[in-house]
């Protein structure tokens, strides 16, 4: 597959492509984007990835599947900013006419979810054109498995909204901390950037989970059917003061059921890649799952405000740069085997049903073991930010120390005004709390 893609949304190869290959004859494609919220994510270079390996496609078969896919992605995104946009022409506050503006809301959303899916469609019945007989027959299934898949990211919601329906209220449900999450292993180890043979070492564990977690999927779909009609939130969905059908007790059953199920079929094949990978490669794949499952008991040292600041020290000598990076990655190290056992007790808890699900997660980390490990991972952080800071000179304590570095700092400093009413949003610019910049840190922590 090629970097540096042309994001362009021609659709030329794409159109060439189709052309020449004779549709096939098969069944109505499936789609699932009316059940999971995909907003402009409806293809991405996943999408690409995985069809890719599925079906074996050549370079112009991937070249010509990469228009589709962005033309399809145009259009999603077209609908959806539309939605977003769109919201501005209610004006709730006036106190008038609520329900009609509901009822003109959500009729809104519903002709949404009908484009989108109809985008689906197409462009997936456009991609399988592009197959020869041979390959789709290997490869599409396991494509549209993959496309299944994507309805793991709604299992937070349909938990929460199941709990809510059978009067659970002990259950906490706090989905971006991915307690309750069913992460997508194919994409972990995709994003942990291992070499073509520690791919092929574990590629019959990777085909067992495809197709164990699948058929889990599908019994999930099935029983959720009532709680994903539409995206809740989105379009629809059930909820307490909505006309939707009430999902049946049996139903509920069969969902909860299924969701453990794949939790602990994550978690089975995840340790056994985790057994198979050595060296670099098992520690990108453990980064990459604690970036999944532990985001907020894990931090890469890089990103601790002191260990940022020092860094942006335009006075920093070249030798200086490199030794402070050289002990983040020894830190980070200690760091990763302290989260990594957290993450592998996370997983013995799960599997034994004792993973504590009904408590909230900030109870989680009050245990006796996360208790101590957070103190051996504080250690190990004050110590870092202790030794980085001894490296600098009398002149870059000073900077560090006030946030100062030349006079043009301090004019920036002076000129910046104090917009807004919350306290805690004056100083988050030197302490470090740039929610922001937090977000749009996206990179694959790979150093």
């Amino acid at each position: 597959m090629r970097n540096g893609f042309n994001f362009g949304l021609g659709m030329g190869a794409a159109v060439v492509c189709v052309a020449m290959v004779s549709p096939m004859q098969a069944r109505a494609q499936e789609t699932i984007s009316d059940q999971v919220w995909l907003g402009s994510t409806l293809f991405t270079i996943e999408d690409l990835e995985n069809l890719t390996d599925a079906a074996k496609l050549t370079q112009d078969q991937q070249d010509a599947a990469l228009e589709l896919m962005r033309g399809g992605m145009a259009r999603a995104r077209t609908m959806a900013l539309r939605t977003y946009r769109g919201n501005d022409d209610f004006d709730w506050s006036d106190g008038e006419d609520q329900e009609k503006k509901m009822k003109e809301w959500k009729e809104r959303l519903e002709k949404q979810r009908r484009e989108v899916v109809e985008v689906e469609k197409s462009v997936m019945e456009d991609l399988k054109s592009l197959l020869e007989p041979a390959q789709a027959d290997e490869g599409w299934a396991k494509y549209e498995r993959s496309r299944r898949r994507l309805l793991l990211r709604s299992v937070d919601q349909v938990q929460q909204q199941a709990a809510q329906i059978q009067g659970n209220n002990n259950m906490h449900y706090f989905g971006g901390w991915g307690q309750e999450s069913v992460p997508d292993l194919v994409a972990t180890i995709r994003a942990s950037k291992l070499t073509k043979e520690d791919v092929e070492s574990i590629g019959l564990i990777m085909e067992q989970y495809a197709t164990s977690m699948d058929a889990l999927i599908k019994d999930y779909r099935s029983g959720a059917k009532l709680l994903l009609k539409g995206q809740q939130g989105y379009w629809g969905g059930w909820s307490e003061d909505s006309e939707a059908e009430k999902p049946s007790e049996g139903d509920l059953t069969k969902v909860m059921d299924s969701i453990k199920r794949m939790k602990e079929t994550h978690v089975r094949h995840a340790q056994q890649v985790d057994n198979t990978l050595a060296g670099d490669a098992k520690d990108r794949f453990m980064r990459q799952r604690l970036r999944a499952e532990f985001k907020w008991q894990w931090t890469p040292s890089k990103r601790l405000p002191q260990l940022k600041a020092i860094l942006k020290l335009k006075s920093l000598t070249k030798e200086q740069r490199e030794e402070v990076t050289a002990m983040i990655k020894k830190a980070d190290e200690e760091l990763m085997r302290l989260a990594a056992e957290g993450l592998r007790a996370q997983d013995t808890a799960r599997l034994k049903g004792d993973d504590g699900e009904q408590k909230n997660p900030w109870e989680q980390m009050q245990g006796e073991e996360a208790q101590a490990r957070a103190k051996k991972e504080a250690k190990v952080r004050k110590d870092l930010i202790k030794d980085a800071v001894a490296l600098l000179d009398d002149a870059q304590k000073m900077a560090y120390e006030t946030g100062i570095e030349s006079e043009q700092d301090l004019a920036n400093a002076f000129e910046k005004r104090r917009h807004g009413t919350e306290a805690w949003g004056l100083d988050q610019d030197i302490a470090g709390w740039d929610w922001d910049e937090q977000r749009g840190e996206d990179e694959e922590e790979q150093k």
